[in-house]
């Protein structure tokens, strides 16, 4: 036995009386019974001093001459019906007289009544449904008389019973119930119940009962539903027949009667009644009284022959504290549902029990379900997380208890962290931070200890996680006791301990540990740290710079890392040049010419480190450190010319560089006197005077100057001056040169510029003449249209109308369209297009 759910008291005993008890029913705090010598007596049941009190009210000794074999109570239209020397009688309720004796009904051996709602016959009239006891229902009683293989139906219209339909059976049904305008029937010779359609007469097996059914037995239920039983089992059906709940309830005997008071099903077997969930079909109780009848509205009541019992469902808080008691604290968290949702301690209840019921499983080492009850709890994860002592082993306030079975501790652990997690979820849409705050660091703490324990491979996802809770001081002793370096690097990043992680990394780098050996953990780390944290990266970045020069500049110039780009790039070049000075050209080359640096400061100090090359190198025209050099200074638009000028001029030698910046300085002179008389380089001269001619196109006059000197007594190079006039005679002023040209220049040396410089006027002529007729025959091709325009005479009249108004033109400015569409100019929006045809035309007139 469960526990005790039902108080069963013996309210009348008749053994000592000539009569037995045929029938029973009740209603409220009445009980109608019906005796074996055709009495009716009617009780009403008062509870005193916690007893049942049984006051006789009323006695009908006349009331019928044959045993009462069957009764039923209808309140609602107060109605006795009764069932004796196999007819049915209906009584009055009040005064217990003969309202009708139903003739068709002779030859009944039993009856189902069914209280209904109008036009709703599916609905849920149990007489313990609320839906019943709603106020101002319309009702109507229907009536199934069983007479020897047939059935007759009959409804309750204007005070009297009229017959409805008669239907034929193969026998005679032991059960029938109704269900809507279906009813089902229970035959126990056939072994099996069907369903029987009243307007059509088709008929549906539910199914087929064993061999060693005796009896059918069945009942309708609140929520609408049958239960019908087969051999020592009922089963939940709808009232179609389909299968109503996934299980069944298990007898220890075939039932004789069965019945429901919610939430226990009760049935009455041939020397006992059990009780039974009704959930679950679990045993709850068994008394050893054999009962043939029962009856069930406020009370319920169950009879043999001359033994009245009432059934007293004991308050739900005293069921489940009994339930507590004996540790059955599921069946007590399944009957916590009928709590009242009016008591003010109901959660409090709840609470306790799932607690409890938690806690049990546990005990019994069902984890995954303990948790998963804890998880519907709002009860702190501290005391979840104590219940799983080898966790909280090394606390001093841990119990002393044995160590667990290790598949035990894995699986506790596997549903601790199934727990934690979605604990995890739930507490982060907390509002309250700094509750929030304590839950996570326990729960994360403890996920972590669980990981490090039974699964290494989530350590490193979890201290991923943003934000990561863990206790800091906790996580570090136990990463370091399981040799979790690299995992408490990730500690360290998460938390912002940036200095921490270094210097583990730096100090493990010639250590045992693979992850950490080498410079290029800390590579990586600093790649990651922006430039608030330039000065980390300084201190930190040294040792890998002095170690690893090549491979660490990436640090800085990684085109795929957050924050290179965005590093301070003037104290990289200052740390650069006192750390590693042979990375300060690449660093120098790659934000100028991968990332598009333009800042001055930039360029000098590249230009000079080429510079220092160079001087390094020697002077050789050839070197690739002179070429080099001599490339950024042509390149790049953003060095200052003057600053670097200063750093040029005192060395000898780099004639061609000073010239580049004489040419950016616009000192054209200067930097063609390099060219033409420093390094006698006839062609460099001229393809800087192309470089600089858009910019001042008197750079080639200035070239010849510098050829052909004015000063007397000068060198003249006449051979080069003259070359440059047959090669660029369009870009120099031809009168000037002729003047800078000494008179002894011979006609034949000048002969090829003049030819060239007259061909290119005269063609220059003729293109001028041929564009100036050209306009002159399109003047007078307009000067043409225009007199044809002025030609075209339009009168008009006052009925000329405009098109699109439709009023008189008469001296208002008007268009006039070659299709001879009129129209005023304010009334046209395009004056280009007719507003007849809308076609591009050309306006005529206006």
């Amino acid at each position: 036995m469960s526990h005790t759910a039902f108080d069963i008291v013996s309210v009348l005993d008749w053994k000592s009386l000539p009569f037995q008890i045929e029938s029973i029913d009740t209603s409220e705090t009445q009980l109608f019974v019906g005796t074996s010598k055709g009495q009716l007596l009617v009780y009403n049941v008062v509870l005193q001093d916690n007893k049942y009190n049984m006051d006789l009210v009323e006695t009908k000794k006349a009331f019928s001459k044959k045993p009462v074999t069957q009764l039923h109570v209808v309140r609602e239209l107060n109605l006795l019906i009764s069932l004796s020397d196999n007819v049915i009688q209906v009584h009055d309720l009040t005064t217990f007289t003969l309202r009708r004796t139903i003739e068709k009904s002779r030859g009944c051996v039993s009856f189902s009544a069914d209280l209904q709602i109008v036009g709703q016959p599916k609905a849920d009239t149990h007489r313990l449904s609320a839906l019943r006891k709603q106020p101002g229902t319309n009702l109507t009683l229907r009536l199934a008389a069983v007479l020897k293989r047939k059935i007759i139906t009959f409804t309750w219209t204007n005070s009297d019973f009229v017959d409805q339909k008669e239907m034929a059976l193969p026998e005679t049904p032991r059960v029938v119930i109704w269900c809507g305008k279906q009813l089902v029937l229970g035959y126990s010779s056939r072994r099996e119940y069907d369903l029987i359609d009243e307007d059509s007469l088709s008929v549906t097996k539910i199914f087929t009962t064993g061999e060693k059914q005796a009896e059918a037995v069945g009942a309708r239920i609140p929520g609408n539903q049958l239960l019908l039983n087969n051999n020592n089992t009922s089963y939940f059906k709808e009232l179609d027949g389909t299968a109503a709940r996934e299980y069944s309830i298990s007898w220890s005997d075939g039932p004789l009667a069965i019945d429901v008071v919610e939430p226990f099903v009760i049935g009455f077997l041939p020397k006992t009644i059990e009780i039974r969930t009704l959930d679950k079909g679990t045993l709850v109780q068994t008394t050893p009284y054999a009962a043939r009848f029962m009856a069930l509205d406020t009370l319920a009541f169950a009879s043999s022959d001359n033994t009245c019992w009432i059934l007293r469902q004991l308050p739900m808080d005293h069921q489940i504290d009994e339930l507590m008691q004996r540790q059955q604290f599921e069946e007590a968290l399944a009957l916590s549902t009928r709590l009242d949702k009016d008591d003010p301690r109901r959660d409090e209840k709840l609470l306790k029990i799932n607690k409890a019921f938690a806690l049990s499983e546990l005990q019994k080492k069902n984890y995954t379900r303990a948790m998963s009850t804890y998880a519907k709890l709002n009860v702190s994860p501290m005391e979840v997380i104590s219940l799983v002592p080898f966790l909280v082993r090394d606390s001093a306030a841990a119990p002393a208890r044995p160590a667990p079975d290790p598949a035990d501790q894995e699986a506790a652990v596997s549903a601790l962290i199934e727990y934690l997690t979605q604990r995890r979820l739930s507490v982060a849409k907390r509002g309250d931070e700094a509750t929030k705050f304590q839950y996570l660091e326990t729960i994360d703490t403890t996920l972590l200890r669980c990981y490090l324990q039974y699964n290494q491979a989530m350590v490193g996802p979890l201290l991923r996680l943003q934000p990561n809770y863990c206790n800091v001081e906790e996580s570090e002793k136990l990463l370091k006791s399981a040799d979790k370096l690299p995992e408490l690097v990730l500690l360290y990043r998460n938390r912002g301990m940036h200095r921490n992680a270094l210097e583990l990394l730096q100090l493990n780098a010639s250590g045992r540990t693979p992850a950490l050996q080498g410079p290029w953990p800390t590579i990586e780390y600093l790649q990651k740290l922006g430039p608030e944290f330039m000065d980390l990266i300084l201190d930190f970045s040294r040792w890998v710079l002095q170690a690893e020069p090549k491979e660490s500049l990436i640090i800085f110039t990684d085109d795929n890392a957050q924050f290179a780009h965005q590093l301070p790039r003037d104290r990289v070049v200052t740390h650069l040049k006192a750390v590693a000075p042979v990375l300060v050209v690449p660093y120098l080359e790659h934000i100028i010419r991968t990332w598009g640096e333009n800042g001055a400061e930039f360029h000098n100090q590249l230009l000079l480190a080429y510079l220092d090359r160079v001087l390094k190198a020697g002077f050789s025209e050839q070197g690739p450190e002179r070429r080099q050099l001599l490339n950024f200074l042509n390149a790049s638009q953003y060095y200052k010319p003057e600053t670097m000028m200063t750093h040029f001029i005192a060395i000898d030698g780099l004639f061609e560089e000073r010239a580049v910046l004489l040419g950016r300085l616009g000192r054209h002179e200067k930097a063609l006197e390099l060219y033409a008389i420093r390094l006698q380089d006839a062609a460099k001269a001229e393809e800087y005077c192309t470089q600089h001619y858009a910019a001042d196109p008197s750079v080639y006059l200035s070239l010849l100057k510098i050829y052909l000197p004015a000063e007397s007594g000068a060198p003249m190079n006449t051979h080069a001056a003259l070359d440059v006039l047959r090669k660029h005679h369009e870009r120099i002023d031809t009168t000037e040169a002729l003047k800078l040209l000494p008179t002894s220049t011979k006609v034949c040396d000048v002969q090829e510029f003049l030819v060239a410089v007259l061909r290119e006027r005269a063609v220059a002529r003729r293109d001028a003449q041929v564009l100036r007729n050209l306009a002159k025959t399109e003047s007078v091709q307009v000067h043409v249209d225009l007199l044809q325009a002025h030609s075209i005479r339009v009168d008009i009249s006052e009925e000329q109308l405009c098109f699109v108004c439709r009023k008189p033109i008469r001296t208002s400015a008007f268009l006039y369209y070659p299709n001879r569409i009129m129209a005023h100019i304010f009334c046209s929006s395009d004056p280009s297009i007719c507003p007849c045809t809308n076609p591009n035309c050309t306006l005529q007139h206006k």
